[in-house]
């Protein structure tokens, strides 16, 4: 087995975070495709912290992430397109 460790840069905080193998001090976010470390994760249960909300605005942008609405309790919603008919 390796011992090779597979650090990542949290891309709310910027610290740095390990990634397998057995231990796995971080999270991917599917929906905003961003990769946390676990303490950004854990403290944003409730809805990203404000301060993040620049990056994650400029940062859904760029991916072209089309419908968002902001919540009321931080954090993001899709809003889904209305189809005719």
């Amino acid at each position: 087995m390796s011992s090779d460790k597979f650090m990542f840069r949290c891309d709310l905080c910027g610290n740095e975070y390990q990634m397998g193998p057995h231990r796995y001090d971080g999270k991917q976010v599917p929906r905003y495709d961003i990769g946390v470390c676990m303490s950004c994760y854990e403290s944003n249960w409730d809805g990203w912290n404000p301060g993040y909300e620049e990056f994650l605005i400029s940062h859904l942008k760029k991916k072209a992430y089309p419908y968002l609405r902001k919540m009321k309790k931080g954090g993001f919603q899709e809003i889904k397109k209305r189809t005719e008919g």
